[in-house]
């Protein structure tokens, strides 16, 4: 009965976190809308969606290091507002903290982060690179913006 008790609590405090990668998600989602004319009182979305299936080669790809983890599923892009966005599957908690370490490594700085026994998010940033990067068992999503192009 204890154990099920200590499930139970374990559950319900794992259900109190489980906004961190929505809401990087819906950060990242969020900045489909910025820096778009308005057009009959309505933004529009000019994000592009495309399927991946290895570490793509643009100028913002090319800007961090690629996973080391994780098969590449799909990515959300947007030239108007200025963001890329790549989603990995088949990776762990574990190895996106890898991750973040090896971006840390690479010379980013940490500007906000949370996490709990689920999921990460971290705000990172190294000149004109910020990368935002949420990670949960089976899911890495990364969000990138080069500032003063």
């Amino acid at each position: 009965m204890g154990q099920i008790k200590a499930l139970q609590k374990g559950m319900i405090g794992m259900k109190k976190w489980w906004f961190i990668p929505v809401a990087l998600s819906l950060l990242a989602a969020g900045g489909c809308t910025l820096g778009r004319p308005d057009v009959g009182g309505m933004r529009q979305n000019t994000a592009v969606r495309e399927e991946i299936s290895a570490w793509p080669d643009n100028k913002y790809t090319r800007s961090i290091l690629p996973p080391g983890s994780g098969s590449p599923d799909y990515a959300l892009s947007d030239e108007t507002a200025g963001y890329y966005a790549a989603f990995f599957d088949n990776i762990t908690l574990e190895q996106g903290k890898a991750y973040i370490a090896d971006l840390e490594g690479d010379g980013f700085q940490k500007i906000a982060g949370s996490q709990n026994k689920a999921a990460i998010g971290e705000m990172l940033q190294k000149g004109h690179v910020s990368v935002n990067i949420s990670a949960s068992e089976n899911v890495l999503g990364i969000y990138i913006t080069l500032q003063n192009e």
